[in-house]
């Protein structure tokens, strides 16, 4: 479980130091876009946007085996501007159409391995498996909100929710949550990878 992993494995895991120095970079051509056009933009040039992102960071929130206790790592993000800042978490159900009657066919813009990939996302909503919240957040200068993380050991395989922290008129960085669980009895030597391609 997370609490028996030390800190100094937790902070690479979540890519801390990484995140950070993309939070404190200028903003690029692709955010600066998302931030003048999003309201007028629709599903498929907001995923397209959103996949150009320069800054993306895959969250390994750990690996266990099947219903094993579920995972919950808090992050404490602080806003060290002079503004407030608005956090928002933006995910697949904030881009696309949703609903139960609305089928997959629905979303012109995905085809393919996109389709199947858009299929497991909604499934890995559904059961509730990988989440983050709160999923909005006003963080007044010098004050602090904490994002919880948590993964379910619900299901065997490798599971991935795509997501995008956005600072409200500012950065924007593509974050990819994942978690693998495996069968009971099953080892498994991991290596970290630094993105999923």
């Amino acid at each position: 479980p997370a609490n028996c992993r030390p800190v100094s494995a937790l902070w690479q895991h979540m890519m801390v130091d990484d995140i950070n120095a993309a939070l404190r970079g200028p903003l690029k051509d692709t955010e600066r876009h998302l931030v003048e056009r999003e309201p007028g933009l629709g599903p498929e040039k907001k995923v397209e946007l959103f996949d150009n992102l320069d800054d993306t960071f895959t969250l390994n929130l750990g690996c266990a085996s099947v219903r094993a206790s579920t995972i919950t790592i808090y992050a404490a993000f602080t806003n060290t501007s002079d503004v407030p800042a608005k956090l928002r978490i933006i995910t697949p159900d904030d881009i696309n159409l949703k609903g139960p009657g609305i089928p997959f066919w629905a979303h012109g813009h995905l085809d393919g391995q996109d389709m199947e990939e858009a299929r497991h996302h909604r499934w890995v909503m559904d059961e509730h498996l990988l989440d983050i919240r709160p999923r909005q957040s006003l963080v007044e200068p010098g004050q602090t909100v904490h994002i919880k993380f948590t993964y379910r050991f619900a299901y065997v395989g490798m599971h991935v929710l795509p997501m995008v922290l956005q600072v409200e008129h500012g950065k924007h960085l593509r974050l990819y949550l994942t978690g693998t669980t495996l069968p009971r009895g099953v080892p498994r030597l991991s290596v970290r990878q630094e993105n999923i391609v």
